[in-house]
Order: structure tokens, then C-alpha cells, then sequence
């Protein structure tokens, strides 16, 4: 599984954390897709390169090249269908992920890379849970609260979440103490602490609860389908 992992941690990388205003100013959305798309790619060329080297090297370039070409084509079709509705909504976030996730493993598959020991296989997967938990939380939330408050999204809106750099350490902390244990348990105290002198100089400002319940679920399941290793 050492490669679907690597796979999936290029996809969470170029979906959320290398996600940025720039890729929505371009003026052509589908061109923007298409450099989104090759962001991916190359992420996922970079991970993958200790799988090259052997016979299987060219089966698995062309599996990446594949998949490059399939995320940027799932990009394209959720644009037009969301333009041509005039809305998107968390149904269609969830379906748009599933889709790249789909992908995600049917290369994993294809390209049956068999005897390849993958030594770095719990650091990737470790980055994986971090990434999601650090950049896809509050898109997720931010679909989530969309669908509950039954408002409809515009399309190909660039979702900027307030103070990103002190929620992001709130969420990684979190994570890292209830996942990780041992000594990351001491970071626990401290992911707070910042968020404190917010609320004090603002009135208006509230906790995000639900970040913080978000980063603790997916620590517990991390726990529970890892063993906590």
C-alpha cells in the first residue's frame, strides 16, 4: 500500500495545502485547473520517486501521467457542471473527492508494483492524516456548514479560513498529541494558547469548536485504524 499512500498524501497536497488564491486570479478557470492538475502531478512524480528504478518504471510513469490527466479532467467536469448549476455544495466536494480518491487507487492498482518494500511507508502515512488534518479540515468544515445551513456555494470560490496560521498550528497540535502520544502530548496545553489572546482582544471572536473536535476524530481514527503506530 506504500504507493497508494504516497499517491493519495500528492493529492491532499496539490487539493489543500498547496491550494492557494493565485490558481483562482488566473484568468481562464480551466487553465488554472490544468496547472492545479500538474501541481499534482508533479507531487506525485517527487513521492513516488523511490519507485523508480526498476522494470516497473515505465508502467509506473505512465500511471502518473494517467492519473495527472484524470484529476485534471474530475477539475474540469466538477467546474462545468457546478457553473452550469451556479452553485456548489458540500454533495458535490464529497463526490469530487471521492472521484480523485477512486483514481488515487485504481493507479495504485495498475500499477501493481509487487516486492518493493517501502521504508518510509509510516512517515508518509503519518503525513497524510497531517496534511488533511492541517489543510483539509476547514474545507471540508466550510462545505459541511454550507450544506447545514442549506446555502448554496458559489462556484470556484477560494475559501480563505480566519486566522489560517493559529488555526493550523491549533489543528496539528491537537492532532499530534491524541495520534502520536509520547511526548507530542506535551504540545497539547500550547495548541490553545494563541487562540486565547484572540478571544481576549475580540469580543466578536468565537472558538472553532469544531476544528478542534475535527483534528481529535481524525486523531482517534488514526489511532484506531494504525494501531497508533
Amino acid at each position: 500500500m506504500g504507493l497508494f499512500w504516497r499517491l493519495l498524501l500528492a493529492h491532499f497536497i496539490g487539493d489543500f495545502a498547496a491550494q492557494s488564491e493565485w490558481f483562482f486570479k488566473v484568468r481562464s478557470k480551466y487553465l488554472a485547473r490544468f496547472y492545479h492538475g500538474l501541481v499534482v502531478g508533479v507531487w506525485s512524480f517527487i513521492l513516488c520517486l523511490p519507485y523508480f528504478g526498476g522494470q516497473s518504471s515505465l508502467r509506473l510513469l505512465f500511471v502518473l501521467i494517467a492519473l495527472t490527466l484524470a484529476h485534471i479532467a474530475i477539475d474540469l467536469t466538477k467546474i462545468r457542471l457546478t457553473s452550469k448549476l451556479g452553485y456548489d455544495s458540500f454533495y458535490f466536494f464529497i463526490a469530487d473527492q471521492s472521484f480523485h480518491i477512486a483514481t488515487v487507487y485504481a493507479a495504485y492498482k495498475i500499477a501493481n508494483l509487487q516486492g518493493f518494500t517501502d521504508d518510509d511507508i509510516r512517515v508518509i502515512v503519518v503525513l497524510t492524516w497531517i496534511v488533511f488534518v492541517l489543510w483539509g479540515i476547514p474545507v471540508f468544515l466550510h462545505f459541511l456548514r454550507g450544506a447545514v445551513q442549506r446555502a448554496k456555494i458559489p462556484p470556484y470560490e477560494y475559501y480563505k479560513e480566519p486566522h489560517h496560521g493559529f488555526a493550523l498550528w491549533e489543528r496539528g497540535a491537537l492532532f499530534l498529541a491524541v495520534a502520536l502520544k509520547g511526548r507530542w502530548f506535551y504540545l497539547f496545553p500550547f495548541a490553545i494558547i494563541p487562540r486565547i489572546f484572540i478571544l481576549l482582544n475580540s469580543k466578536s471572536e468565537k472558538i472553532p469548536i469544531w476544528d478542534w473536535i475535527s483534528a481529535l476524530v481524525l486523531a482517534l481514527l488514526y489511532n484506531l485504524t494504525t494501531g497508533g503506530k
